[in-house]
């Protein structure tokens, strides 16, 4: 089964066998980071908060790759052990900057001498990596597909458009996972999640409207299928559009 907080991090174009080995390497980032911001507050060392701070802006201005999944492939290189660098996608370098900011705040309170201040700024920070590293739901990357949802982001035809498609014979897919599909089902569509469309042929040399929850997963999907020759595919965006087609 899929991770949907996984492609919610911004690894939307993995297939199947991608994910798996994505799922256990994007936990190794929090997990450092959590150590250090909780060794910071601990010996009440400000600047250990503050390289805590730094690698995550970096992880943030850096969009090839964080610079701890650099740090670690080298490391593993150095002991024979391959390690496959992972991308550092938009969503999850939000994370990163969220979590740079709340280290931040953390140094400052303990500079101030505010124990308790930073001790509530820790709590915070590591539920939320704790949650990361054991469920991949990162609240960073969430709210930042709910904005993207909510403010209709993205490249996409309009509803009266998709309309005129239908009504000329174009499929219409829906690619989220078919546990969203059955909490949400439109009239007309069909369900191919977006890891299985390579699976599928179904929609092949056909015009065909994408839809997901956000317009994150179609408007990916639609970049894929038209590069690949699969068919002719048009991005509708988010699922409020679908509905009101």
């Amino acid at each position: 089964m899929v991770n949907r907080y996984l492609l919610q991090q911004g690894y939307l174009s993995c297939n199947l066998e991608e994910l798996e080995r994505v799922k256990n390497k994007v936990k190794i980032m929090p997990a450092i980071c959590l150590v250090l911001t909780a060794t910071g507050i601990i010996l009440q060392q400000p600047l250990i908060n503050v390289l805590v701070f730094l690698i995550g802006f970096l992880g943030f201005v850096m969009k090839k790759y964080h610079p701890l999944d650099y740090l670690v492939s080298k490391i593993a290189h150095l002991l024979g052990k391959p390690f496959e660098r992972l991308s550092n996608p938009l969503p999850r370098r939000l994370a990163c900057v969220s979590g740079a900011f709340f280290n931040l705040l953390i140094a400052i309170s303990l500079f101030n001498n505010l124990t308790y201040l930073a001790i509530a700024f820790g709590a915070i920070l590591g539920v939320l990596q704790l949650i990361v590293i054991f469920t991949h739901f990162c609240a960073a990357s969430w709210l930042y597909e709910e904005m993207y949802k909510y403010l209709d982001f993205g490249e996409h035809i309009s509803v009266q458009e998709a309309r005129k498609l239908h009504r000329e014979g174009a499929l219409l897919v829906d690619v989220r996972s078919p546990k969203e599909y059955q909490r949400q089902v439109i009239s007309g569509a069909i369900n191919i999640p977006f890891q299985m469309l390579e699976q599928h042929t179904a929609f092949h040399n056909k015009k065909i409207i994408l839809y997901c929850d956000s317009g994150l997963r179609s408007q990916e999907a639609a970049q894929i299928i038209n590069t690949r020759g699969w068919a002719t595919a048009y991005n509708l965006g988010n699922i409020k559009n679908a509905i009101s087609l």
